[in-house]
């Protein structure tokens, strides 16, 4: 098998079965041994049932990204994507596994799918496993890159399940906004094309860990974070409410279970996100 069809094929599927299955198969042994403290039968049911969601979510998104991945065209980063990810992510992604989907009739059919969903509105990229996609006519900008990229963090670290949390943000929760001051300008997905700073945050930014925001929160964080440092050039004072997660996310190198309803194995580092 050639390392692309391994990538595009393999690749998903070992990642689900190192993350959110292994996580769910954890979390049972862990509720059938009686290693979890649970308010009774019906704290148990509930966590089996989470832990049991999250193998099924993830399962169903390592799926599409093996079928997007046959069907689709797609590029490597080019040399500048990658330093831009190194000076974020540093170690903590594997760049050499990212595509950027290509023009395509999949590509578009996708973004048709997608406004049909959402009701209307403008297209919004969005990451499957190791893609990236982004609509037609649209520009990968250096900003929502970095955003993008988050996700694709995200998935590596902690699972494919990351699709659907991240989908849960947008509709039902709390969305991209992680405490900014609206009324400068900051909105719901201005970040997309990197136009706000999440100004007003960095009150919010001090007290909370990098696991207490969603995952569109994050990638927002981390967006805010390359547009301080490098487009705008910000001093170390300025950019300090956001350095502290991006050290965070730097200091993340390996696939490691999150912080879900079982308890890692004592020996395993504590995921640093939701």
């Amino acid at each position: 098998m050639s390392n692309t069809l391994r990538e595009r094929c393999l690749d998903p599927l070992v990642l689900w079965a190192r993350t959110d299955a292994a996580h769910a198969l954890h979390a049972c042994r862990l509720l059938l041994g009686g290693h979890v403290r649970t308010a009774g039968a019906h704290g148990r049911v509930h966590l089996f049932g989470a832990a049991l969601l999250r193998m099924i979510g993830g399962g169903a998104s390592s799926l599409i990204a093996v079928l997007l991945g046959l069907l689709g065209r797609y590029r490597t980063l080019d040399a500048r994507e990658r330093a831009d990810a190194h000076l974020v992510f540093g170690q903590g992604i594997d760049l050499d596994r990212v595509r950027v989907a290509k023009p395509g009739g999949l590509h578009r059919l996708l973004f048709v799918a997608q406004r049909l969903l959402q009701g209307g509105g403008p297209p919004r990229a969005f990451v499957t496993g190791n893609l990236i996609h982004v609509a037609p006519g649209h520009t990968l900008t250096r900003a929502l890159l970095i955003h993008e990229l988050t996700h694709v963090w995200q998935a590596q670290v902690d699972g494919p399940c990351c699709l659907w949390q991240a989908l849960h943000a947008q509709f039902f929760g709390e969305g991209y906004d992680y405490g900014a001051d609206l009324r400068r300008g900051d909105s719901a997905y201005a970040a997309s094309a990197g136009d706000t700073l999440g100004e007003g945050a960095q009150a919010t930014l001090r007290a909370k860990p990098f696991a207490a925001f969603n995952r569109e929160q994050q990638a927002q964080i981390l967006m805010h974070y390359f547009v301080r440092r490098v487009l705008l050039q910000q001093s170390p004072q300025q950019l300090a409410p956001w350095e502290v997660h991006a050290v965070t996310v730097r200091g993340t190198l390996r696939p490691i279970r999150d912080e879900g309803a079982a308890t890692p194995a004592p020996h395993r580092r504590r995921s640093h996100l939701r």
